[in-house]
């Protein structure tokens, strides 16, 4: 018995290429990344290394019309600590300590008319404000990195940057996976300086 007739397979293929035209069509005004961007400051205080940055983007309309929408978004900020090193070791560059992701997802709940935001570790944030909602969701304040104490005791620098994702599409079959990284591109790298008092961004 034959499943697929070249009927049905034509017709699978005229509807694949249907969703794909539409969801390119949806995506494509979010293509342009060029004013994201994102500031890190960071301390060392008791072993430990805080660290808070703020992304900043002009697709927050966007962001809005999409989440009223139905869809997701999902920002992730990316951490790099390095320790330098000296004498003869410096050819071989600065020594990686550890590399830290932290990711979110927001969407709207229209039952609670609320917009919710969800990290890693499942905690759960619901806002009623849009302003709100947004100042929480692009903004990572004090987070903890370990070799603090290492740090104090050898020059170590941060690079971080952040990742926005203003469409993020979720399908069981991962039919539609080449989609989520459309719309959505990496901010460069910035450099924070830990020895030095103000944690200054290079």
């Amino acid at each position: 018995m034959q499943i697929f007739s070249r009927g049905n397979s034509r017709r699978i293929e005229t509807r694949v290429a249907r969703l794909l035209c539409f969801s390119f069509l949806i995506i494509f005004p979010l293509l342009d990344a060029e004013s994201d961007d994102v500031a890190f400051s960071g301390r060392i205080e008791n072993g430990l290394i805080y660290v808070s940055s703020y992304f900043t983007t002009d697709k927050v309309e966007d962001l809005k019309n999409n989440l009223g929408s139905g869809f997701r978004a999902e920002i992730i900020f990316q951490f790099r600590l390095y320790s330098r090193e000296h004498g003869w070791l410096s050819f071989l560059g600065n020594k990686l300590l550890r590399e830290t992701t932290i990711t979110r997802i927001a969407r709207y709940d229209a039952f609670e008319s609320s917009y919710v935001i969800e990290s890693e570790d499942r905690v759960v944030s619901k806002f009623k404000g849009f302003e709100d909602f947004v100042r929480a969701f692009f903004t990572l304040e004090n987070f903890k990195l370990p070799y603090g104490e290492n740090c104090e005791k050898a020059k170590c620098i941060i690079m971080g940057r952040a990742y926005f994702v203003p469409i993020k599409l979720i399908s069981p079959l991962n039919l539609v996976k080449i989609f989520t990284s459309l719309g959505s591109k990496a901010t460069q790298w910035r450099t924070i300086d830990l020895n030095d008092t103000m944690g200054s961004e290079r």
